[in-house]
């Protein structure tokens, strides 16, 4: 596997927790997009893994949904 493949691997699977935690919480992509002060179409690249997503954005996600560390940690794992 190269280093490429796993930053896409990794960026992936925050991208699919990223979104289930925004339905576990039952706010729409419109809402999230509202609440983070981003556009719709930034939301969806962001949810399917289209765009980087560093710490900073995880940490704005949460912050918006009103979840901790703990709670992504868990939705990640599919526990959530």
């Amino acid at each position: 596997m190269t280093t490429a493949t796993l930053k896409e691997k990794i960026n992936l699977s925050h991208a699919k927790a990223l979104k289930r935690a925004r339905e576990m919480m039952k706010v729409t992509r419109i809402e999230m997009a509202r609440r983070l002060n981003l556009s719709l179409e930034a939301i969806k690249k962001y949810e399917k893994g289209g765009s980087v997503i560093d710490e900073r954005k995880i940490q704005n996600y949460l912050q918006a949904l009103n979840l901790t560390d703990e709670d992504y940690q868990k939705i990640k794992k599919g526990k959530g």
